[in-house]
Formats: structure tokens, sequence, C-alpha cells
């Protein structure tokens, strides 16, 4: 049979009968919750506990404290070294690690189903009882500081780092969670553990997902985690970013054909309330391959391989950001282009068919991230991080189907704000300013 190939060919309407995994909470005492779901379609378990202090709770003279504390906690504890955690561990043939993101710190495991009281008490022991030995934290330390002297050679890390210090200048998000070499050297064992005692020892909730007996698992649970953490909630220092006029900011770099183009502004949080249409406006403007911006640089004007746009996922507003690399000749009216989109869809509705094409896509890569049980219990981890009920994944595809045209332009002018965004671009300023003096005050840095 041949094909017809005069016409694009029809995607399929997505699956109606989509039931997200069945999973029991418990609240077992103040400083313990338990999510768990059985998933049989392997002999394994998933673990994830989730402890406060991520780094969102970084002090402001130790940026990069909470991701360097959450990745220590499996080197060491009180009743095992680092050495004899990692041979536990590779006996069982399973995986043990720790750290953290923006909004928490956690200790991940996997692990064979027989061996699931094993992998609890490797996990409840690292998690609880983390020491913080000497050669540890010099070996991590060492390793940080070998990883920021990289970032420095990459104009795409510099780009992302000077937006990131512009926008959220003097809060707890001007950094990377990598943190900053000074505040590397300052942080010995001594303060790793007095953060971990002051950030990292309030409730926590575990989560488990695989071929468990949530009745056993709760057994187990009990006597290793419960009753052990304190009650007292930590709360980050809010982030309060001010407002901004539009800027340019260039990081000389003479040297290269490519100019290294972002473009943001501080965005919401993740609890925003029209969060489904945000996410359908986000994968239509930069989300996908067929997205606006990227079919406009990529394919119409041909100045790049590919961009994208995203809005971060954080308790507090993360930034927005397009992020792309462009031919140095091309870097301002790339820029132009980008702008041009983000303000089109703040005036002009969708078309329904470009909003019915990118529900569709949502919903046909949804289930896809429900194939094992680390993709579950990361969905179990966004509930409990950031409070959703417990129907939001099952009543998710039917949000995102009910999207309409007017909730995008609604949000497209509440949540995107062009005229408040800074312009980063890493290539040789020579080339680069005067193809950026339209857009605000150019500001050049070595």
């Amino acid at each position: 049979m041949s094909l017809d190939r005069s016409q694009a060919p029809r995607s399929k309407p997505p699956v109606d009968d989509f039931r997200f995994p069945d999973f029991r909470y418990q609240r077992i005492d103040d400083g313990l919750d338990l999510y768990s779901a059985r998933w049989g379609r392997s002999p394994l378990v998933a673990l994830e506990l989730l402890l406060p202090g991520g780094g969102e709770c970084d002090p402001s003279d130790r940026p990069g404290l909470a991701s360097f504390a959450a990745s220590l906690l499996d080197e060491g504890t009180e009743r095992r070294s680092g050495q004899e955690i990692a041979l536990t561990i590779e006996r069982l043939g399973g995986s043990l690690g720790s750290g953290a993101d923006w909004n928490s710190a956690s200790v991940s495991s996997l692990c064979l189903a027989e061996h699931l009281e094993t992998a609890l008490d490797l996990v409840a022991d690292v998690g609880l009882e983390p020491s913080y030995p000497d050669a540890a934290v010099e070996r991590e330390r060492g390793r940080r500081l070998a990883e920021l002297r990289r970032r420095r050679s990459l104009p795409s890390q510099q780009a992302d780092r000077l937006l990131q210090a512009t926008l959220y200048a003097g809060t707890t998000y001007d950094h990377p969670l990598i943190g900053s070499e000074e505040g590397l050297r300052e942080s010995d064992p001594a303060t790793l553990r007095r953060f971990y005692a002051d950030q990292m020892s309030g409730p926590i909730t575990l989560i488990a997902v695989g071929d468990v007996d949530e009745q056993r698992l709760s057994d187990l649970v009990i006597p290793r985690l419960a009753a052990r953490r304190t009650t007292t909630r930590f709360e980050p220092t809010p982030v309060e970013p001010p407002a901004d006029e539009r800027r340019v900011l260039i990081i000389d770099r003479p040297v290269g054909t490519q100019t290294e183009l972002r473009i943001g502004h501080v965005g919401v949080p993740y609890s925003y309330p029209d969060r489904a249409a945000l996410v359908v406006l986000t994968c239509l403007l930069g989300g996908k391959f067929t997205s606006r911006i990227n079919l406009n640089l990529r394919e119409r004007h041909g100045y790049t391989y590919g961009a994208r746009a995203a809005f971060s996922t954080r308790r507090g507003p993360g930034p927005f950001v397009v992020s792309t690399a462009v031919e140095t000749p091309s870097a301002g009216a790339a820029a132009r282009e980008v702008f041009s989109e983000l303000e089109r869809i703040r005036d002009e509705a969708v078309s329904p068919e470009e909003l019915a094409d990118t529900v569709s896509y949502l919903l046909g890569v949804f289930p896809y991230t429900l194939q094992t049980a680390d993709g579950i219990g990361s969905r179990l981890a966004q509930i409990a991080i950031h409070g959703l009920a417990h129907d939001h994944y099952q009543r998710w595809p039917k949000r995102l189907g009910a999207v309409t045209v007017e909730d995008l332009l609604r949000v497209a002018n509440h949540a995107l704000h062009p005229d408040q965004a800074v312009l980063v671009a890493v290539g040789p300023a020579a080339d680069l300013e005067p193809q950026f003096a339209e857009f605000g005050r150019v500001g050049v840095s070595l």
C-alpha cells in the first residue's frame, strides 16, 4: 500500500480512560508522611525520602550549602561508613543516592522487593543520621570546585548564571544550586552539621512505589522513621524580586562564531492557580519541537539548531527563560523574533487548531512519564512537596483538555512580561552591542 505524503498523518485521539495508579497516603505522626503505591510490573521497589532543606534554604553567606549538605548524606552515618553503605547496596544489586533541588533534599534507592527491609535501613540511616566525615567533605568540595571551574569555561553556563544573578539579586534564588567557590571553601563539616540540624531535620515524607505490600511497608517504616524527627516546619525566606525594566547584559567572549542567548524574567510559583493553562501555553510557545519559538528561529529563519522556553517549577516564583544558541551575526534578529513571539501570544488568540494540537501532544506524552516506579514516585513527590490534591494527576488530563483559547490569552498576559525581561548574551561584545541597542540599556562585562 502506498503512502499519501501530500498530507501530514492525523494523530489518534488521546486515550480517554487514563487512570493514575492507585496509592495510599498515611500520616504516621506529625513528623512523617507515607505515600505508597502497589505497582507490580517488576519485582522492584523505588524509595524516596524527602527532607526539608532544599536550595531555597541556602543562607545568604553560604550559597549552595543545601546541595553540598544533601550530596553528602550517603557518605557516612553514625553507624556506617560511606564505604559500608556503598558495599551494602551493591551486594543488594540496588542503588542509593542523595541530593537536593530547590524545593527539598532527598535520599533515593531502587532495590529488589525482597531486599526492601535492608534498603529501608540504609535510607533511614542515611537520611536521619549523617555524620559528614572530614575526608568525604573535602573530597566532595574538591569535586564541586572543579565543576565550578569547568562551568566558568562554558558559555551556556555563564549565560544561565548571569541571568539568575540579575533576576534574583539579593534573594535565595540568585545563585546556581551548586553555589559559589567562596561558599564551598567556607563550609566545613561543622557548618554542614549545623545546616542539617537547622534546616533538614524537620518533618519528612517517604515514598515507596513497586512490588510492595502496603501494610508490610507501614510495619517496616514505623520503627525506622516515626517519632525520630522534629515537628518544626522550617520556612525559607520569601522570594520577592523587584520588577525591572528591560535590559541587556553581554559577557564579552571574543572567540567563537556562536552567541549563547537567554531572555527571561521572574515567573510564577508551582502553585499558580491556572497551572494547566500555563503548561499548555509554555508547550505551545517553546516546549516542543513544533513550538512557535523553535519553528521561528530554526525552521523559518535558520538562526539556531534549537530553542526552548520554560517556567521553572519551584515553590517560589522561579524564572521564565527562553534559551538558545545562535550565529553571532543573527543574534539581534533572533532576539527580535523571540520578543515578537512573546508579544504575539499576549496580543492574539491562538487558533483552536494550534491549541488542540498542543493539548493532544501533552495528553499523548503524559502517560509515558508513568511507565516506571521512579516515574510514579516523582509524581507522588510533587503531590507531597507542593501540597497538591491527591487526585491531582487523575484529573490532570481533563484539566488540560478543558483549557480554552481565552484561558491562554489571559494567562499569557498575566504570566509573561517581555517588557521586564533581561537579555543575556555570551559572545563578542563588539559585534553584539550594536545589535542589542534597541532592546534596552546595555551593559558589558568580561
